[in-house]
């Protein structure tokens, strides 16, 4: 099972009938857990297409894979050094070894304060220097 978190547009509510619709008519079983008014988490089979899904939903803005969930109470700026060091980013994108890279770095849910932030934005730096440094766009 993969856990995939749907964004949801200016009509959440719409958009989560709509993904309700369109999972029920490809006959993929799922569970869902709404996290917050435009964010909707739900967990189905690894072999869902999410591109052609993605493809059929007006309402989601974008979809990505939880690849990893902190504990609340954990010091984030710690947890993000180690989910976002360079190296292993780098490695998750070897498999694509010519031309450019798109990456972003998104957080949901929860309320952010001021120094965390600031962190991302300093990950998100350090990671494009990082990969400017090893000739990579």
């Amino acid at each position: 099972m993969k856990r995939w978190i749907f964004i949801l547009g200016r009509l959440p509510d719409l958009g989560i009938a709509e993904i309700f619709a369109v999972l029920g008519s490809l006959g993929i079983q799922h569970t869902s857990q709404r996290i917050e008014k435009h964010v909707l988490l739900v967990e189905c089979a690894d072999t869902v297409d999410i591109v052609g899904l993605h493809k059929r939903l007006g309402g989601t803005i974008k979809i990505g894979l939880m690849e990893q969930e902190y504990a609340l109470g954990l010091d984030v700026r710690i947890a993000l050094s180690e989910a976002l060091r360079p190296d292993s980013i780098l490695r998750s994108f070897v498999k694509n070894k010519t031309g450019r890279w798109t990456f972003g770095i998104s957080v949901y849910g929860g309320s952010h304060d001021a120094d965390i932030t600031q962190s991302i934005k300093d990950f998100g730096l350090d990671i494009k220097r990082y990969f400017k440094s090893r000739k990579r766009s």
